[in-house]
């Protein structure tokens, strides 16, 4: 049997709920605040909370995910920084927090090599493809294959680099 409450204003229920969740949210930006600005010396590495799916804050860092990239914006500099890997921007954030400036330059300079290097196999490919198709240039075709698997060695040798960095970021940060 199903008991019925008699209600005689809806509002002040809508109201009390606005009210409690108006709270929660102050309280729980109030506690990432403390937790993203202690200072304390024996927690060195920031912390990282998941916002959703394609955000996360690491330390003063938010991680964002568009178009298949990833772009760390610090919370008080309009700057932003395009990452191809998830991992890559993680670990620049934390190295760049924990005074790891150098190897975090690398692994930003190594991850945008290879952004751009496969950007470049990409045209050199589709214009050894296009050359194919016309049978008019086959000294060109030639040219552009050369560049494009001379390209794809560049993107392993940047891939390799990459991976190097980032083991060594997580070995001084774990």
């Amino acid at each position: 049997m199903k008991e019925k409450f008699n209600i005689l204003n809806t509002s002040i229920v809508e109201q009390a709920v606005d009210e409690a969740v108006r709270r929660v949210k102050h309280w729980t930006r109030k506690e990432l605040e403390i937790l993203l600005n202690r200072k304390n010396s024996q927690e060195k590495i920031p912390i990282i909370v998941q916002i959703d799916k394609h955000c996360f804050l690491v330390g003063n860092y938010a991680c964002l995910n568009k178009d298949d990239h990833w772009y760390l914006i610090y919370r008080n500099n309009d700057q932003e920084l395009q990452f191809q890997e998830k991992n890559s921007a993680v670990f620049y954030a934390i190295c760049y927090q924990t005074n790891r400036y150098q190897l975090a330059e690398q692994i930003l300079k190594y991850d945008n090599d290879i952004l751009r290097l496969k950007i470049k196999a990409d045209l050199y490919r589709m214009r050894y493809d296009k050359s194919i198709k016309t049978k008019k240039h086959t000294d060109a075709g030639n040219i552009y294959s050369c560049r494009y698997y001379e390209t794809r060695a560049r993107i392993l040798r940047a891939q390799g680099l990459l991976e190097k960095s980032l083991k060594l970021a997580k070995y001084f940060n774990l």
